[in-house]
């Protein structure tokens, strides 16, 4: 609903774009995923769509319904619940919290390959921010995801020298 109603009027196909376009690995952008979750969306009156057409193609632009607004309204909050601002699950931090078992050759293999993984990650986080010049709407997620990869690379980083060291 989110995406609808930044991008709105949008097709389902626009939406799928920003899941797929997405740094987060958490999203699916299937079209198996968003087309019937947005007929959903227009079901329970959250969503409201109109025929839309661009040349012989044949698709439906929707929009945000006033009980999509509150929907949104009662989901951002106030007040904004702890799961919001507190630390989110994160699986690489589990799985760090478990390293100091590993000897520390072990320990240094499994932390360059995360540093290079994630390097990966922010890469094509940054190529998804080229992509989104001119909207503003994108842009501002995307910076959003690099400036907390880059934060957590560091981290990581800051671990694997420290591998190794005594405590």
């Amino acid at each position: 609903m989110g995406v609808v109603w930044a991008r709105q009027p949008c097709t389902p196909y626009q939406v799928r774009r920003e899941f797929l376009d997405s740094p987060s690995p958490y999203w699916s952008g299937s079209a198996g995923a968003i087309y019937p979750l947005v007929v959903r969306l227009e079901k329970s009156g959250l969503v409201r769509s109109e025929a839309h057409a661009t040349g012989s193609r044949r698709s439906r632009r929707y929009r945000l319904t006033p009980a999509g607004r509150r929907a949104i309204r009662h989901w951002m909050g106030p007040p904004v619940a702890d799961e919001v601002v507190g630390v989110p699950p994160d699986p690489l931090r589990a799985r760090l919290a478990l390293l100091m078992r590993y000897p520390p050759a072990r320990q240094r293999t499994y932390l360059d390959e995360t540093v290079r993984r994630m390097a990966e990650m922010i890469a094509h986080a940054r190529e998804a921010e080229a992509g989104a010049r001119g909207d503003v709407f994108t842009l501002r997620m995307s910076r959003g995801a690099i400036a907390m990869m880059e934060t957590r690379l560091e981290w990581v980083r800051a671990l694997r020298r420290a591998t190794g060291k005594s405590p």
